[in-house]
């Protein structure tokens, strides 16, 4: 079973780990590597900040953090953007955490009711993971693709 929680400050070294892993780095929009210092600064000012909700989405049957989901609210929408943990890839289980954040988000900012996601082209595990929960393409522009859901 997933469950989905805020991150707190005990989820910021798993999240870096996975920020730098090297696929992660590669599908992202910004490729290089992070500094645990600025990593650091972000994460304290992201857990303060009222506008983004950073999601934690463990496996409770394995007792490990699977996942991480980032939604960056404006207004009645928000930008999501998911990163699952390396040696969770290849599982199923990003359509999981990824419904799982969802259905929190609706839950805990019920003004939201629209999703937006930019994708690389070239991140097909992430496109598949998108369209899985019913997001469609609505734009492309050089190598990133956008998407879009209702809620």
């Amino acid at each position: 079973m997933i469950i989905v929680k805020p991150a707190c400050e005990d989820d910021s070294k798993d999240i870096f780990t996975w920020r730098n892993d090297k696929l992660t780095r590669e599908m992202s929009l910004t490729t290089d590597p992070v500094a645990w210092e600025g990593h650091e600064l972000w994460f304290e000012n992201t857990l303060k900040n009222d506008t983004r909700l950073l999601l934690m989405c463990i496996d409770t049957v394995i007792n490990e953090k699977i996942c991480v989901v980032r939604f960056d609210l404006n207004i009645n929408r928000a930008l999501v953007s998911i990163n699952l943990a390396p040696s969770m890839r290849g599982n199923g289980l990003a359509k999981i955490c990824l419904n799982a954040a969802i259905n929190f988000l609706k839950t805990h900012a019920p003004s939201i009711d629209s999703l937006d996601a930019e994708i690389k082209s070239t991140n097909r595990a992430s496109i598949a993971t998108f369209q899985g929960v019913g997001f469609s393409q609505v734009g492309e522009d050089s190598s990133l693709l956008h998407f879009q859901c209702k809620v």
